[in-house]
């Protein structure tokens, strides 16, 4: 039966203080597959980026959209961040591969300044803090930075949050603010397990407008960051499924093991992802060899589940994965392989009119098409 997930069949409000304000916990529980189509849900356009020997990407790990433009950085692969028009139209590469000032050898994440009008880049390979002007994305300046961290954004204060996945001299917590600087003022949630081998995303930051949020990977707490303290603000639920315990994991990671494998064939959701938009949450997870997409409606408090295989079939995508970043407009963005689609269109598969027409101008040598999909409803306002 189709579920609209209500409440705790639901939803839960659950009122907690941290500090001197008053929040309201919001538990989502992704409990039954949806049978409403994902198509009367979201809605689907498409951005075909241009290819060419200067802009090849491999592994896309991270985009923003803002001002008409396209941020897309390969972190495996080309280890470069490239900038795209609206229609998809090559514009730059921001930086340059090097070991000079504003160079970078593995530039791992991004994150964007808009009161600064600031692009900054983890080179995580020299541990380094590179600044790119916003406007025409020249070199501005650059820090080493005094700790390991491969995920930062920054608060309105001027201050910076960093992700950290492994203890270290700094900070033995997932998270830490420091000044600009990079003096530690602040540690939050001790690092409770700790491995080499990491599973999923490396995204458990993420800023949305003004607003800086964080999760980790074996808890599924959704949490806002302030200067002085963490706000919960969601927690979610698989159903009858939960997250792996710490014990388990690391009884499977002793001697420096990789307990992913063990992860994967139990019956524990491996991994979670989330992606937050101004009307949505994406919420894909894995359990059970099965990736899953749970949607959570914040206007109307409603929850959706989607198997992968359904979506994409709904969508007449073809293929179907989790987002790579969220549009200025509060869609999400995922990323479709010219090369897996043609196969797919020669075994006869279904796909979107408009999608057939993109691939009948691209090779399997092609960059990937970017799958734009927000709440159906919002185009009709």
């Amino acid at each position: 039966m189709c579920r609209l997930i209500y409440f705790l069949a639901i939803l839960l409000f659950i009122s907690c203080n941290v500090g001197d304000k008053k929040v309201e916990l919001v538990t989502i529980d992704f409990s039954g597959e949806s049978t409403l189509p994902a198509s009367d849900l979201l809605s689907v356009s498409y951005v075909k980026l241009e290819t060419n020997d200067s802009c090849m990407l491999g592994v896309v790990s991270q985009c923003i959209e803002m001002g008409g433009r396209y941020f897309l950085l390969d972190n495996m692969m080309a280890k470069t961040l490239y900038v795209f028009g609206s229609d998809g139209h090559f514009l730059q590469q921001i930086g340059k591969k090097g070991n000079g000032p504003g160079e970078y050898v593995t530039p791992f994440a991004f994150a964007v300044n808009e009161r600064e009008k600031t692009l900054s880049v983890i080179d995580i390979e020299q541990q380094k803090l590179i600044f790119y002007s916003l406007d025409d994305f020249s070199f501005l300046s650059e820090k080493k930075l005094p700790f390991y961290s491969d995920k930062m954004e920054q608060l309105t204060n001027g201050d910076y949050v960093w992700y950290n996945k492994m203890a270290s001299d700094a900070s033995n917590s997932y998270v830490f603010i420091t000044d600009g600087n990079f003096k530690v003022k602040k540690n939050f949630l001790p690092i409770d397990f700790e491995s080499g081998y990491s599973i999923g995303t490396t995204r458990k930051l993420y800023k949305q407008g003004d607003e800086v949020t964080l999760y980790t990977p074996f808890s599924p707490v959704l949490y806002r960051v302030e200067s002085d303290s963490l706000l919960p603000a969601y927690q979610f639920r698989f159903g009858d499924d939960t997250l792996a315990p710490i014990d388990f994991l690391k009884e499977k990671a002793a001697n420096n093991s990789n307990y992913i494998p063990a992860l994967m064939e139990s019956h524990y959701v491996a991994f979670y992802e989330v992606y937050e938009s101004e009307r949505l949450l994406c919420v894909p997870y894995y359990v059970d060899k099965q990736m899953y997409f749970g949607f959570y409606d914040k206007m109307n408090h409603t929850s959706y589940l989607f198997t992968q295989d359904k979506i994409q079939t709904d969508l007449q995508v073809g293929a179907f994965s989790s987002p790579i970043g969220v549009s200025s407009e509060g869609g999400f963005i995922s990323l479709l392989c010219p090369g897996l689609l043609l196969q797919l269109m020669e075994q006869g598969k279904n796909l979107d009119d408009n999608l057939v027409k993109l691939l009948k101008e691209s090779t399997e040598e092609d960059n990937p098409i970017l799958l734009r999909y927000e709440r159906s409803v919002d185009r009709r306002k």
